[in-house]
């Protein structure tokens, strides 16, 4: 089942009974609120787990501390899921190009 983020309404189907979300935003920012929105469990389920793939706008360099509208849609999914999501990750871009045994917890580098 597909779900169109520019089409919040066509989630609705497309999320029944799914746990968890992998969410990679590449809509225009308008239609933000009402897809994280969505993305809540009805209260008769079980809360949703949802991974945002973001950037490290976050990371105190002023490589990434330049204004753009990238950084500023980022930014302003990370706050809307952090609002109304129960269970939310933020895994921003700059992770995948760390050392994994530096990111990894204590269970991960055991293996």
């Amino acid at each position: 089942m597909a779900g169109d983020l520019t089409v919040p309404a066509s989630l609705d189907v497309a999320l029944e009974g799914v746990e968890a979300v992998f969410l990679v935003w590449t809509a225009a920012p308008a239609t933000a609120p009402a897809v994280v929105a969505r993305l809540e469990a009805p209260t008769s389920a079980p809360p949703r787990r949802v991974v945002y793939l973001s950037s490290p706008h976050q990371t105190p360099h002023p490589f990434f501390q330049q204004p753009n509208a990238l950084r500023a849609l980022h930014a302003e999914v990370e706050r809307l899921l952090a609002a109304a999501a129960e269970h939310w990750l933020g895994n921003q871009l700059n992770n995948y190009l760390r050392d994994p045994n530096e990111c990894a917890g204590p269970e991960m580098r055991e293996q």
